[in-house]
């Protein structure tokens, strides 16, 4: 176990390859955020502990993945949702992310949420690369075959 090894949950959480946010679901409050955490929003903690989880977007743009009364329903009937949406950083770039929420009941802190990002930008442009050499694909072919036809049809085929 990694706490008989003398390696405590704070040294774990911070080496994470992956964002780790906690926030009171009363009111959607950071009490934690990793290293990653900090790295993803473009924020340090621990300013942002005792801030709304909106914070973490720049002032002023309206936060993508604030909690809508879908969400937390969706949040309370499954106990765990994961879902990919946009995220603006302090320094106004866009980044995706895949976010997983989990509700955390604690004896002491009561209901939490368990926030796990996951930065997929990289996958998401390769994507889009992808689907746009489709398209130009499917444009040549469509240009061919209209060029094919229209040889048939006058004879020059």
């Amino acid at each position: 176990m990694v706490q008989e090894r003398g390696v405590g949950h704070q040294a774990v959480l911070a080496a994470l390859p992956k964002a780790v946010a906690v926030a009171r679901a009363s009111d959607l409050t950071i009490v934690y955020g990793n290293r990653r955490f900090e790295q993803l929003t473009g924020y340090r903690m621990p300013a942002l502990v005792g801030m709304p989880l909106a914070v973490a977007s720049p002032a002023g743009v309206s936060d993508p993945i604030a909690p809508t009364a879908a969400l937390r329903r969706q949040l309370e009937a499954r106990g765990e949702i994961t879902f990919e949406a946009p995220r603006l950083r302090a320094d106004h770039t866009t980044i995706w992310l895949e976010i997983t929420v989990a509700r955390l009941d604690d004896a002491e802190a009561g209901a939490l949420w368990l926030l796990v990002w996951d930065d997929v930008t990289q996958r998401r442009r390769a994507d889009e690369d992808l689907q746009r050499a489709v398209v130009r694909s499917e444009n040549k072919f469509a240009v061919l075959s209209a060029a094919g036809l229209l040889a048939i049809a006058t004879g020059e085929l």
